[in-house]
C-alpha cells in the first residue's frame, strides 16, 4: 500500500473502529494505558501579574523543601509513565496486528513486550534527544533577541523582528527532523529493530512523504481532542481509535503484500497453518 493511503486518516481510523468492536476489551484498556501514560502534557495556568506581585511576600527558604520534594516526585511519576507506556506500546502495536490479522485479540498480548523493552526506551529517548538538539536554534533567536534589546526592556520591536521570523523560518526545519523520527517507536514495536535502525527505518519511510505524515499527525490529533465534547471521557474512545491508527497504517504500510488476506480485509480470519509435516487438511464443508 502507497504511502499516502496507508496514512490517509479516515481509512486508517475507519480500520481502526472496526478493530475495536471485534476486539474490544485488549485494545481499549491498552489504549487508555497509553493515553493516561504518554498523553497529554498539562502545565500551570494562572494570572502572570499576580505571580509576580507576589514573589516578593514568599519565604522561598521555608518552601523550598515541598518545591523539591514536588519536583522529585513528578520526575518520579514521569519516569515510571515513560517505562510504562514503552513497555506497552511494544505488546499493544502487536495486539493490534494480531487483531487486523485474524479477528481476534488477547489482553495478555498487550502487556507482552517480546524483549523489545530495552530498545523502544532507548529509541524513544534517543529521539527525544534528537528533538532537543534540533530546538537549540529556537533557543538561539530568543537569546539574540534578548541581547539585543537588553532583556527585551529597550528596542522591543526590534528584538521581535529577530525572534518572530527566525523561529517561523526554523519551524519547518524543525517540523521536517521531528516528523522523520515520528515512526521509529512503531520499527522497535513492530519490525524488532534496534534504536538507530528504528529511526534510519523511520526517516527512509516518512522520506517524500512529511506532509502527509503531518496531516495523518493533526486529523487524529484533532480526532482524539473531540472526545472532551464527549463529557471528556470520549477521549478514551477517540483516544484509542488513534492509538490503534497509528500501529494500523504502519501495518499498511509496511506489511501490503500480506494484508489482502487478513481478517480487516476479507472480514474472516485465515485458516491456521499445518501443525507439521503430514498434518491431516481441514475436513470438507
Amino acid at each position: 500500500m502507497e504511502f499516502n493511503q496507508a496514512y490517509d486518516p479516515f481509512r486508517a481510523l475507519s480500520s481502526s473502529w472496526k478493530a475495536l468492536a471485534q476486539a474490544p476489551l485488549p485494545l481499549l484498556i491498552g489504549g487508555v494505558i497509553l493515553l493516561l501514560t504518554q498523553g497529554g502534557t498539562g502545565g500551570f495556568q494562572g494570572n502572570p501579574s499576580n505571580i509576580h506581585g507576589g514573589m516578593h511576600d514568599v519565604d522561598w527558604h521555608r518552601i523550598a523543601p515541598f518545591v523539591l520534594a514536588f519536583i522529585g516526585f513528578a520526575c518520579c511519576v514521569g519516569i515510571v509513565c515513560f517505562l510504562l507506556s514503552s513497555w506497552v506500546m511494544v505488546g499493544y502495536a502487536n495486539t493490534v496486528e494480531e487483531v487486523l490479522r485474524t479477528g481476534k485479540g488477547e489482553l495478555g498480548r498487550v502487556f507482552d513486550a517480546k524483549g523489545r523493552f530495552v530498545s523502544m526506551v532507548l529509541a524513544r529517548l534517543l529521539c527525544i534527544v534528537v528533538a532537543i538538539a534540533a530546538a537549540l536554534p529556537f533557543i538561539v533567536f530568543i537569546v539574540a533577541g534578548a541581547m539585543v534589546s537588553s532583556g527585551f526592556h529597550v528596542h522591543v520591536l526590534f528584538a521581535l523582528l529577530i525572534v518572530i521570523p527566525g523561529c517561523l523560518a526554523y519551524l519547518f526545519v524543525y517540523l521536517y527532523i521531528v516528523l522523520g523520527l515520528t515512526l521509529a517507536d512503531q520499527a522497535v514495536a513492530l519490525d524488532g529493530l534496534q534504536p538507530v535502525e528504528s529511526i534510519q527505518r523511520s526517516w527512509s519511510l516518512v522520506s517524500g512523504n512529511r506532509l502527509m505524515m503531518f496531516w495523518f499527525w493533526l486529523a487524529t490529533g484533532i480526532f482524539t481532542a473531540l472526545g472532551f465534547c464527549l463529557c471528556c471521557i470520549g477521549i478514551f474512545l477517540t483516544g484509542t481509535m488513534a492509538q490503534i491508527a497509528r500501529s494500523e497504517s504502519y501495518l499498511a504500510l509496511t506489511r501490503g503484500g500480506e494484508r489482502s488476506g487478513w481478517w480487516i480485509e476479507k472480514g474472516f480470519a485465515p485458516p491456521p497453518p499445518p501443525q507439521g509435516w503430514g498434518a491431516p487438511s481441514p475436513p470438507s464443508a
